[in-house]
């Protein structure tokens, strides 16, 4: 009896003791997990400073280093920078012990630069010397790329003498736009003028400068006087601004300023695909004495936002010597906006409140009414 008692002693400590021991070791296993939870987190942006967001978060630009990261699943996105390509995010783990590396590569964006055109014409390339002739200079971007900081310039040659009109202009061109100067010179002396070439020059968004340059145009002036029609035309738009269906009043004026018949004259002006004729005449035909003025006015409504872009209207006409001239106006651009919803349902709803206020009145009366006729029945029974 006294050897078995003293063996169960000996078990139940050396049982106690063990447990002892496992949860020690259980402790330390915790205490070493939580110690090596964390891994290193490293991210590079090349070969710029981008701005570096983790989940959604700003953390740095350029460089984000982390010796202490928590582990887990990520997703980092970075910001763009002008003029390169913005690099696409990545989703990354962090593991407790080891060390992840991000670099992301920021690539030079390819710019297809800006398409710009430039045309030099006469309205008349044979003229005597007490006569004037328009010289026309046309710019359009045909590209996809807005050109910035467009300067166009011409220059008068010493056989000409600047008589009217715009010979400079300086602004932006979106893809599709155009712009054109007309002026009018006089010859300087009887023989061939040779006018130089006009020139325009032009950014990209990214600030790379191009220039271009027209043809040289070649005037022949008579040394023998010759009376002749002259044409101006002007192109006008009641708005810049307008809704998508608004209908938009375009005016157009041409005048014989000159001291001759103007022969078979014919006023025409295209109507662009952003927008569609609703009212009135773009063309005219006939002949015009000195002096006297046409005008046409036309309604067209816009078909869809954004920038629409009118060319400009055009006037040709005979002399009495049957040479054929021609002239431009001015191109116009306007700004068509989305409607919002207030202007969709308006025009809906307008007529149903007009209807229910009809309605409302109607019923009002015959509620009245009836009120009047059974009064006046309890009045006759009383008497």
């Amino acid at each position: 009896m006294k050897f078995t008692g003293l063996f169960i002693f000996f078990l139940i400590l050396f049982s106690t003791s063990a447990s002892a021991v496992t949860e020690n070791n259980a402790s330390n296993s915790t205490n070493y997990s939580q110690v090596n939870s964390t891994g290193i987190l490293k991210i590079i942006t090349v070969p710029v400073d981008g701005a570096i967001y983790l989940d959604s978060q700003f953390i740095g630009s350029g460089l984000y280093y982390n010796t202490s990261f928590p582990q887990g699943v990520y997703r980092v996105s970075f910001a763009g920078v002008e003029g390169y390509e913005t690099p696409v995010n990545q989703t990354v783990t962090v593991s407790a012990g080891n060390q992840t590396n991000v670099i992301a590569q920021y690539n030079t964006t390819v710019i297809t630069p800006p398409q710009i055109v430039i045309t030099k014409e006469l309205d008349r390339s044979s003229i005597s010397v007490d006569e004037t002739t328009n010289v026309i200079v046309k710019i359009k971007n045909i590209g996809t790329i807005k050109a910035v900081n467009v300067t166009l310039n011409d220059t008068i040659s010493v056989c000409a003498v600047f008589v009217r009109g715009e010979r400079s202009w300086s602004g932006n061109l979106d893809s599709g736009e155009s712009k054109i100067l007309n002026y009018e010179v006089s010859p300087a002396t009887s023989g061939l003028c040779i006018l130089d070439p006009s020139n325009v020059s032009f950014s990209d968004p990214v600030g790379n400068r191009f220039t271009k340059f027209s043809d040289e145009v070649k005037i022949t002036v008579s040394s023998i006087p010759s009376h002749e029609p002259h044409l101006v035309i002007g192109k006008n738009v009641d708005k810049s601004t307008a809704l998508v269906d608004e209908g938009v009043v375009i005016t157009l004026k041409v005048k014989n300023d000159g001291t001759a018949d103007a022969l078979n004259v014919t006023l025409t002006d295209d109507i662009p695909p952003c927008s569609i004729k609703s009212q009135g005449e773009n063309k005219w035909n006939g002949d015009m004495k000195p002096e006297e003025e046409k005008v046409l006015t036309y309604i067209v409504n816009l078909n869809k936002p954004g920038l629409c872009s009118f060319e400009a209207a055009k006037a040709s006409y005979n002399d009495a010597n049957g040479n054929n001239n021609i002239i431009y106006s001015d191109s116009m651009n306007i700004y068509v906006k989305e409607k919002n919803l207030s202007e969709v349902i308006g025009p809906i709803f307008t007529p149903l409140i007009i209807i229910g206020t009809a309605v409302g009145s109607l019923l009002t009366i015959i509620t009245v009414s009836k009120g009047l006729k059974s009064k006046i029945k309890k009045e006759k029974k009383e008497k």
